[in-house]
């Protein structure tokens, strides 16, 4: 009976392993393309990897303003690291020229962006909660 129960509990731990692995792979293709985008400063096509709900958000015209006034001045995007997974959020550790920032960003189901959000960077790893905001000029 017991060997029952860890076979299935193995089997159960494999296939959870196996739909986290498939709800990453699109996420990690996309923030790769963020980063081209982010380096080329192309607010288009950031804002053009954005689904519906990132559209009815935010219009192109004040996405482009944000970026070239709040964004792009960090320079360029020289890592973004996955640091967490919450509730289908990615929470990634986003180094640029110029300083450090926390990138979270979600799919929906055509995966394209539906959250898209830079703020201060905190250590989802280390589990204590700091914030760190590193700004280099």
């Amino acid at each position: 009976m017991k060997n029952i129960v860890f076979h299935l509990l193995f089997i159960l731990i494999s296939m959870y392993g196996q739909a986290q692995k498939q709800a990453i792979e699109p996420c990690d293709s996309v923030s790769q393309l963020v980063k081209k985008y982010f380096n080329e400063r192309n607010s288009e096509g950031l804002y053009n990897l954005g689904g519906d709900v990132f559209h009815s958000q935010i219009s192109e015209a004040t996405f482009r303003q944000v970026c070239e006034a709040n964004l792009f001045p960090f320079g360029f995007l020289l890592q973004l690291e996955l640091d967490t997974t919450r509730e289908s959020i990615f929470h990634y550790k986003a180094v640029f020229a110029y300083g450090t920032l926390g990138f979270l960003m979600s799919l929906d189901k055509t995966n394209k962006i539906e959250t898209f959000l830079f703020k201060d960077y905190t250590n989802e790893k280390s589990g204590n909660g700091a914030a760190a905001t590193a700004i280099h000029y």
